[in-house]
Parts: structure tokens; sequence; C-alpha cells
């Protein structure tokens, strides 16, 4: 606020501005130099009339527009710039700089933990099996203020079975002591020579919940799981975190049985970009849940990939316009599902659950997936697909894997579910009780207005109409506006998000309910059984 006069010094000039004339219309150019730089053009009524990825052009009315651009996330930045077009400009505007959980190059992290990134890509700590690595690494944001104590950034932090059902590694106990740099910001790594698989990774919090989550190890490439901790969401009491840390997942090919490729860099329409900020640009864009695919989006995410990793996020996105667009969703953006799957299942296989997910989007009908999901997929969307799926196939979800992810919850773009007893049999109660109130209510579809054909031949339209709803001895002309009918049970499972195998147990006698759904009604496994010791060898250097 200025109370007294002041003199303002303008350090920034520009071009001398013509008179607009209201109708004419000029070019303008946004270029940015990044395929995944997120731009949009504001007019001066706050609206939208431009949007694209990597550089933009259209002509528009002489007017005053704002340039937004942006990277990855909405909410980590952002570079805007006052544009006022009374002739055809182009604007130049470098991207800000990516905001991650990973410590990659590109991004805003220190040095010392992008260093510590890449000697975990050459490193194994832990030796389970052979054929695929997962790389864990977990950091804080900032140093401690003060004497604020810190904890160990691998806390609560546990690797289990798929199912959950045992322990494979306590990660603080692999890795007791963190590097802590010159910066004073503290970071901890442990690379795991795996089978290939599905993995379960629980998040133990202060609160006393436990969180999980689906890591697929895939055979021949690492998976890396980068943890950003805060210093808000330490409590020194029970030396664990209150809540879970802001993740990225990344994928490097295994150069051998230890150490992972460095990522290739990718030419693109708009200039270079290093393969590992491509995955978690479009990641961020996942979590966001935006329709972010362009022209040049389309072939780097799913036509050209390299990365089975980025075809599937690629896959998801696709999903986010084709539910956004409805019937204008177009046809050949469609046939690009069927083409990302081919390309992954023959990258991968057909075991991994979020690529089967997305066969379910195909328009080719033979590449759906057959037989049952029997692991539960890394993202959220993924999950939302196979169960929607399973709204009418009994055998896709078989209900061990539905009950232990059924208390799930939002951590985007990620699927998390509750490990806790409690927890799944809160979501128990409220689940049979939507079932049966949605078994029991009737919904209302509108009455078919009959034709001249039909006043004049009742008996045409009763025929026609569904036979409870005319009442005998009226005709059709009588016949009310509206008439009602119960949901079927694939609409019912659809609308809960359930498997149609586990409605048909919800609303099922509470006695025989019980013992079908088995450990969501009594003990579960939420506190895993600890393994037979776990082998350590294969410890490397660089």
């Amino acid at each position: 606020m200025i109370e007294a006069p002041e003199t303002i010094e303008v350090s920034e000039t520009g071009e001398t501005i013509s008179p607009a004339a209201t109708e004419k219309m000029q070019e303008i150019r946004v270029e940015t130099h990044d395929p995944t730089a997120q731009i949009v053009v504001v007019n001066d009524k706050f609206q939208p009339v431009i949007k694209a990825a990597g550089s933009a052009v259209g002509r528009l009315p002489q007017g005053i527009y704002k340039v937004r651009v942006r990277r990855g996330a909405s909410s980590l930045g952002f570079e805007d710039r006052l544009v006022v077009l009374d002739r055809d400009q182009t604007v130049s505007i470098d991207p800000p700089q990516l905001a991650s959980a990973a410590p990659i190059g590109g991004s805003q992290a220190n040095d010392a933990h992008v260093a510590a990134r890449e000697w975990l890509d050459a490193v194994v700590h832990v030796s389970l099996g052979e054929g695929s690595k997962i790389a864990l690494l977990a950091r804080y944001d900032a140093p401690a203020q003060g004497d604020q104590p810190l904890i160990h950034p691998f806390s609560g932090l546990q690797l289990l079975r798929d199912d959950g059902s045992s322990l494979l590694v306590d990660l603080r106990r692999a890795m007791p002591k963190p590097y802590v740099p010159d910066n004073k910001e503290p970071i901890a790594i442990c690379g795991i020579k795996v089978d290939p698989g599905t993995y379960t990774l629980s998040h133990g919090l202060a609160s006393g919940q436990q969180l999980a989550q689906s890591i697929v190890a895939t055979k021949g490439w690492q998976t890396t799981l980068s943890l950003r901790r805060s210093l808000q969401d330490i409590s020194p009491a029970n030396k664990l975190f209150v809540r879970c840390p802001i993740m990225a997942l990344l994928m490097r090919r295994l150069a051998t049985p230890v150490s992972a490729e460095p990522a290739p860099i990718r030419a693109a329409k708009d200039g270079p970009i290093d393969e590992d900020e491509l995955v978690e640009v479009s990641r961020q864009g996942l979590a966001d849940g935006l329709q972010w695919l362009s022209d040049h989006l389309y072939d780097l995410l799913l036509k050209d990939f390299e990365n089975p990793l980025l075809g599937i996020i690629g896959g998801l996105l696709l999903d986010l316009e084709r539910e956004a667009l409805g019937p204008k969703f177009r046809a050949e953006h469609g046939a690009l599902f069927d083409q990302a799957v081919r390309k992954l299942r023959k990258m991968i296989g057909r075991d991994h659950p979020d690529v089967e997910a997305l066969s379910f989007r195909c328009q080719e009908s033979a590449l759906a997936h057959r037989g049952s999901i029997n692991a539960a997929p890394m993202f959220g969307r993924s999950w939302r697909i196979i169960l929607e799926a399973a709204s009418n196939r009994h055998k896709l979800v078989p209900l061990d894997l539905w009950k232990r992810t059924m208390a799930a919850g939002s951590m985007p773009p990620y699927l998390v579910w509750s490990m806790q007893t409690s927890a799944k049999e809160k979501q128990l109660r409220n689940l049979r009780k939507l079932a049966a109130e949605s078994l029991s209510s009737r919904i209302v579809e509108p009455w078919p207005q009959p034709s001249p054909i039909a006043e004049r031949a009742p008996s045409a339209s009763i025929e026609s109409a569904p036979p409870a709803a005319i009442e005998p001895g009226r005709s059709a002309s009588m016949a009310p506006e509206a008439w009602t009918k119960r949901r079927s049970r694939q609409e019912i499972a659809l609308d809960l998000r359930v498997p149609v195998n586990a409605l048909l147990q919800l609303v099922a006698p509470s006695k025989d309910a019980g013992k079908a759904m088995g450990p969501a009604a009594g003990k579960d496994a939420a506190e895993p059984r600890t393994a037979k010791k776990v082998g350590t060898k294969g410890k490397s250097a660089r």
C-alpha cells in the first residue's frame, strides 16, 4: 500500500502500443523450448482462449492477454507474462524449474541428493531375488531449524510380500545411517534385488495407521520410488511421520543385475527432454487429473515411448481425456489404447496390473484381459478401471485381493489402502449399508410418449412398455409420465466401485457374509509376520 508520494522507476520497457482495432485479429506465438511446459493464454475476462503444451500459436482479437507457463503440478510454480496484442507477436518464456520428490537433473533438488540418487542406480544393498531391482530413496526437503530433532527418512517404511503377509525388508534397519550432506538435509537410499512381481510398500504413521501401496518390479528394469519428507511431518515422540510423503516413481532399464542405465534424452518438436523429467511431469499431470495430452505428447507418451512407465501414464492420461470429452472423444485417439497396450505387453509381458487395466479401454475387444487380476496396480486410476470392468466379470478380481484393498484412500495418482482391521471393518459396514439401500431402491425413468398410431392401437403401446408400468384397465393414453424399475447388480457394483462377486457377498445374509468376507471382519495382516532372515549378499560398489 502506498501511503505517501513515491517515485517508481520502470525498468522494463516494450514497443510502443498501437491503438486497438476491436475486430482486428493478430497472431500470438508462444515458445518455451520444453515439450512438457503447459501454456494457457487468458483474455481480459479471465477466460482461457488457448491451451497447449510446448508451444502454441493462434489468432486472437487485439487486446491484453496473460500468458501462463508451468511445468508439472499446478501448485508448484509458474511463469506469467502480460502481452499487449496490438500486432503479431512471438513470446518466449522459459518454464519454471521442475519441483519433484525425485532428485533428478533439471529439478530443484540439490547436487548432493542428485549424486546420492545416481549412486543408488549403481548399487544393491539387499538381495532377495534375481531379474529386477527396487530402488528406494527418502530425503528431507529442508535442513533442520535450530535444535529441531530429525528422524530417519526411512522411518515406518517396510517392503512386504504382495499380499502383505510377511516382512521382507525393514528399510530403517537395513540402512541404519542416513547420509547427511553439507546442507544438512538427510537422505537415505536402499537398492534391493528382487524377483519380478508385485510387492507392497507399507507406511507406518505416528497415528498408528498403516497404509500400503503396490510396487511392480519388472524383469530387466529398476523401479525407483523417491520420497520427499517435510520437517512439519516429524513426530519426535514415536519417531515416525504424521503423514505419507510426496512420492515420485521412475523406471530405468537395467544395464547389469545391479546397475541401471542413465535416463536417455528424447527428441521432441519443442526441444530435447530428459526421459526422467518427461515421466515425472506426466505423473504430476495425472495426479492433478489434468486433460494434459496434445499433439506431440500423444507421440511421446503413447506411440514412441521406450520406457513402460511412460506408456502406462500416457494411457491413464488418455483415459482422463476419454472421460472428460465423452461422446466427443476422437476415435483415432481411442485407437491409441490398442497401440500402447500391444507395445507394453511386448516390452514387459501380460502380468503388469496397470497395463492390463488399460486393456479394458482398447477398441479391439480381443485385447481385453482374460482371466483374473491377482495383484493391485500402482495407480489409483488403473484400479478404478479394473473395478469398472469387474462390475460384470465375476472372476476378474479375486475376493482376497479386494478384501486387502477395500479400505482404499486418496494419494493421487497412486492407489493406497489401509491395512488396519478397524478401517476395513468400517468400510465393510458402510458398503453393506449402501448395497442394501441400492438394492431396495428404485430408479425413475421417463415414460415413452405414445405416437398417434399408438393412441389408436393401445395394445401396441402396452407391448412396448414395461409390463409393470401400466395398471390393468388403463390404456396407453392414461399412462403415467414416468415408471420405476430396480437397478441391476451390475449398475450397483459400478456405482459402489466394487467387483460384482464382492457385491454378492455384501448383500448376503450377515452370517454367511461374515464367513465369506473372512479377514475383513476379523483379524487381518495389519502387522506382517517377520520373514526368515533375509540375505544381504550382493552388497556392491559402483
